[in-house]
């Protein structure tokens, strides 16, 4: 299979909106109002629709319900690019926040995403990418007061956005720096189980058996999944508690705490109604214990959040109800099934195949922009460098 088969207040409170700048004929407009957010819905879709990367994180759907989480930390930001006959050409979701990374405020533009997002990226109109990214880097160049770092992370590696961008951040004389930091791993589920599950090492096989066999004795184990509108406010308030009883409790990242609550509400209305949402529920003598919560589209399914029960974490819920899972996808003429980012060792014992992720960075021609890129890609180095020299030298004189 080919990869590219796998494919704080929003409201009149945030900042009027830029007049547009003419950029080549076309005109670049920033919004920071969620009515100009809700404003873009009927275009939002079709213009991700022509994306090269179909994904269900593109959407409006999506977007909108990562903003109910976001809108805690963050103002809109969103850059449209039009046409001269007001065509939505181009468009980049971004949230502006403050961080403290130096120990100093400064203003990031980041592309609007939560920590489910599997994968994030600017929308532009078929061929017309090269222009849509000189007319963003371009009203970029011009604003520097606005921003001082541009992050956009999560980018498919085989989207052009990320060379295009970068290319045109880099003509109109700013630094940028495109890097791969982590994958999305992934399972092709194009053939059987069988086979699949045959090339999967004798000691996840053994621990697999193992966890089965605790399971069994401690009581009555059942495997529900549940789709669409299956999915009942009952269910929302099972995966609900399991997260706020689950090992990422003290991440702030659970659905009981109030921005992934609201995130979590809204998908739940928009997936439902789009049939894009799966619940897979392990339950042990009718308690629930472990669940993940899944996306599918257009034969991707995306695990999103799978939690279990910490007090019965020597049971080892959560592993069998991966497992089960894995095996339940094949079968049902689906293409991939992605795990999501991250380095977790157990993704790595299911497989081998994963996404490479792109980020990119830039930074604002200001003063303040300058400084915070030169600390970034120079200063910063230099001394993570000297600090281990120093560490090197300490241990090898220490030896001897």
């Amino acid at each position: 299979m080919k990869r590219a088969d796998l494919i704080r207040n929003g409201g009149d409170s945030a900042t009027a909106s830029a007049k547009p700048a003419p950029i080549r004929g076309w005109a670049v407009t920033l919004l920071t109002h969620e009515r100009d957010f809700a404003a873009l819905r009927t275009e939002w879709n079709p213009l991700a629709a022509t994306h090269p990367i179909a994904s269900v994180f593109l959407r409006y759907e999506w977007a909108e319900a990562a903003w109910q989480w976001r809108r805690q930390d963050a103002t809109l930001a969103l850059l449209t690019v039009r046409g001269g006959n007001g065509e939505l050409l181009g468009l980049a979701p971004l949230v502006r926040t403050q961080d403290r990374e130096t120990g100093l405020p400064f203003r990031r533009l980041e592309l609007l995403s939560v920590p489910d997002n599997q994968f994030a990226d600017v929308l532009f109109a078929p061929d017309h990418l090269a222009a849509v990214a000189a007319a963003i880097a371009g009203w970029l160049k011009g604003n520097p007061h606005y921003w001082d770092q541009l992050t956009l992370r999560l980018l498919h590696n085989e989207s052009p956005t990320a060379p295009a961008l970068s290319g045109a951040l880099k003509q109109v004389g700013l630094l940028a720096v495109q890097q791969t930091n982590t994958v999305n791993y992934s399972i092709d589920l194009t053939g059987t189980w069988e086979n699949y599950y045959r090339s999967r090492s004798r000691r996840l096989k053994k621990g697999n058996n193992l966890v089965a066999n605790r399971l069994h004795r401690a009581g009555k184990l059942q495997l529900t999944c549940l789709k669409g509108t299956e999915i009942d406010e009952q269910t929302g308030n099972i995966l609900r508690h399991l997260s706020a009883i689950s090992w990422k409790r003290t991440t702030g990242t659970t659905l009981d705490q109030p921005g992934p609550k609201a995130f979590f509400d809204r998908l739940l209305q928009h997936a439902r109604r789009e049939e894009w949402l799966s619940v897979w529920l392990l339950t042990l003598d009718t308690l629930p214990v472990a669940a993940e919560l899944q996306l599918e589209y257009k034969g991707l399914v995306h695990g999103l959040r799978s939690d279990f029960r910490a007090d019965l974490e020597a049971l080892s819920p959560g592993t069998y109800l991966n497992w089960k899972i894995i095996e339940g996808l094949f079968g049902q003429d689906l293409k991939v099934y992605f795990l999501g980012p991250g380095e977790n060792p157990y993704k790595r014992r299911w497989t081998e195949t994963g996404t490479p992720l792109t980020r990119l960075d830039a930074w604002s021609p200001s003063l303040r922009g300058r400084l915070l890129g030169g600390w970034r890609q120079r200063l910063r180095p230099t001394l993570r460098n000297a600090r281990d020299r120093l560490r090197n030298l300490y241990h090898r004189t220490h030896r001897s």
